[in-house]
């Protein structure tokens, strides 16, 4: 001990612990002293017990956490939370009455109330919510079952006393909320600003409310549906109350006077684009039964508005042809000569007028709905047939230097308006149809007898003067012979 304590004082650096010697390995002893098995040192390891593992600890399922009937709530379980206060009003109602009972059911009554303010806020902000948050919805429409099943319960036990609070009818309620839902939102378009550019605060507040209705169902139909069961019927009864609003909204407009601009908008969104781009939309005609819906303004308020609408187009519409007759008689009675169009003679007429009646007939079928409610505007293709005819005869009979070239460049114009009056055949009746035809037809004739009579004079002449042809040869042919070869010639080059 000497030398390690001096060699410790004299350099500590150089100081040499003593040698450690291996641990002697214990031994047990059998009951006559003879060596029964070597067990090695063991050391404890430093891990805490919560690190080891323990298979047997492992494979035990975790205990189930009950929540209580206020937990429920917070965590938006309502369901569960439903089936608690049923279970308890079972056990409440079915013993006899007791102080203890009626405190039971004063605190039942409060949590019922409690429960149903969360399921109707959650049935409210449905339409809002993302994906991810309508798993609220579908807990508190499975709640909603829960208590319609409870209340139908209570009734068939017509002797045993319910709570004051059955039956809670929240079928019937959850319905009504719906309706107050959907009305407000239609009412209340100011977030969307698609529609923010068109002319008129009418037109804004209709294509607003038309945009909201379709955008809504879309998400009721790929997404809300998923909530409901399918004795709801949850698609067509959202559609069911979205025309009904969208009907009462446009109910108040129409009892206003509307402008001709206004008062179209209407009608093409009443007959367009309501049936066409919301209730046939690819995604919602699958789903939705359209025809259960029926038509988003009544006929007898629908009829005047078409009839405005049809009396300022048939206005625009005889304006707008009898400018272009007047136009057309104005170059006959010039003396000048139609416009060659490969070698022939051409008369703008037809084109200018077709147009004209086309694209008022195009806009009448989608306002209108179809093309049946505009073929009151024919009638002004017929009046001005007629006015046509007698402008051409009367200008044939002048014997002007352009006739000839006129009236040929006409006889096109007249198979344009033929050819045109068999295409339309949707917007003509039979009787009008057959009227228009004959018109165009007796103006032809009278063109090819014009022209004919012009060609029978010439060979007239040639027959006199000619010395080959005696009046008792046998090639003389009579005048109405000549016609009906003339007539034939002329339209099979015409047509």
């Amino acid at each position: 001990m000497r030398g390690i304590e001096q060699s410790t004082r004299g350099d500590p650096a150089k100081t040499e612990l003593p040698e450690k010697r291996p641990a002697k390995i214990k031994t047990l002893k059998g009951i006559f002293g003879k060596p029964k098995m070597k067990l090695p040192s063991i050391r404890r390891s430093s891990k805490s017990p919560t690190d080891t593992f323990d298979p047997i600890i492992n494979i035990l399922p975790k205990p189930e956490v009950i929540l209580t009937f206020e937990e429920n709530i917070q965590q938006q379980h309502f369901s569960s939370a439903g089936q608690q206060l049923i279970h308890l009003e079972e056990s409440v109602f079915r013993n006899d009455m007791g102080k203890e009972e009626k405190v039971k059911k004063e605190k039942l009554k409060r949590d019922y109330e409690a429960l149903l303010r969360q399921i109707w806020l959650a049935v409210e902000a449905s339409l809002t919510f993302s994906s991810e948050e309508l798993k609220v919805v579908k807990s508190a429409v499975s709640c909603i079952q829960q208590e319609e099943e409870q209340d139908q319960r209570w009734k068939e036990e017509p002797g045993a006393v319910a709570p004051d609070w059955r039956p809670m009818q929240c079928r019937r309620k959850h319905d009504a909320l719906l309706q107050q839902m959907v009305k407000k939102r239609m009412e209340e378009t100011e977030d969307l600003s698609r529609a923010d550019k068109l002319s008129s605060s009418l037109k804004r507040d209709i294509c607003k409310m038309g945009i909201r209705m379709r955008d809504d169902l879309l998400k009721v139909v790929q997404e809300l549906n998923k909530c409901y069961p399918e004795e709801f019927d949850i698609c067509n009864t959202y559609a069911r109350l979205y025309h009904e609003a969208f009907t009462e909204h446009l109910m108040k407009i129409t009892e206003y006077e509307l402008d001709l601009e206004d008062c179209t908008y209407l009608l093409s969104w009443v007959n367009d684009h309501y049936p066409n781009d919301i209730l046939k939309h690819k995604t919602l005609k699958e789903i939705i039964n359209c025809q259960s819906l029926g038509p988003l303004l009544p006929v007898e308020v629908t009829e005047p508005l078409e009839e405005q609408y049809l009396s300022d187009k048939k206005a625009y519409l005889e304006t707008c042809i009898s400018n272009a007759l007047r136009e057309e008689e104005k170059t006959w009675q010039s003396g000048a000569l139609p416009q060659l169009s490969d070698k022939h003679y051409t008369s703008y007429i037809a084109i200018d007028v077709i147009q004209c009646v086309d694209k008022t007939l195009s806009n009448a079928r989608v306002v209108l709905g179809g093309p049946y409610k505009a073929r009151s505007i024919m009638c002004q293709l017929k009046c001005f047939l007629i006015s046509y005819k007698k402008s051409l005869e009367e200008f044939i009979k002048g014997k002007c230097g352009n006739t000839k070239e006129v009236v040929k460049a006409n006889l096109a114009s007249l198979e344009q308006f033929k050819d045109y009056i068999g295409s339309c055949s949707d917007f003509f009746t039979d009787e009008m149809r057959t009227c228009c035809l004959s018109i165009v037809s007796n103006m032809k004739e009278c063109c090819y007898l014009y022209l004919s009579n012009i060609i029978h004079t010439d060979l007239k002449v040639l027959h006199c003067r000619s010395p080959h042809l005696q009046p008792n040869c046998h090639l003389c042919y009579s005048t109405s012979f000549f016609n009906i070869i003339l007539i034939k010639l002329f339209s099979l080059h015409f047509n």
